[in-house]
């Protein structure tokens, strides 16, 4: 959370890849300003990514998720995918 005086850079999502991909499967997110607390929103669950830097993020699907859009948590803004995740 920035504090009085500082800000907060925009993060934003680029692109993630694969665009279709089954539980167990890594997903890899690029963008911007992703922050060290990163938490990804999927599917109605939410978790740490497996990597994450200020430009990428990794996650596993986890088990029971469905197609839907990817959401990134990154400091005080929520990311959402321009694009959904397609779940077989």
């Amino acid at each position: 959370m920035p504090t009085a005086g500082s800000f907060e850079p925009l993060a934003r999502i680029d692109s993630f890849e694969p665009l279709i991909a089954k539980a167990g499967e890594r997903v890899t997110v690029r963008g911007e300003n992703f922050s060290p607390e990163t938490v990804v929103l999927f599917a109605n669950q939410h978790f740490a990514p497996l990597e994450r830097s200020a430009t990428l993020v990794v996650f596993e699907v986890p088990q029971g998720a469905y197609t839907d859009y990817i959401r990134i948590v990154a400091g005080s803004q929520v990311l959402t995918s321009s694009e959904r995740l397609t779940i077989p």
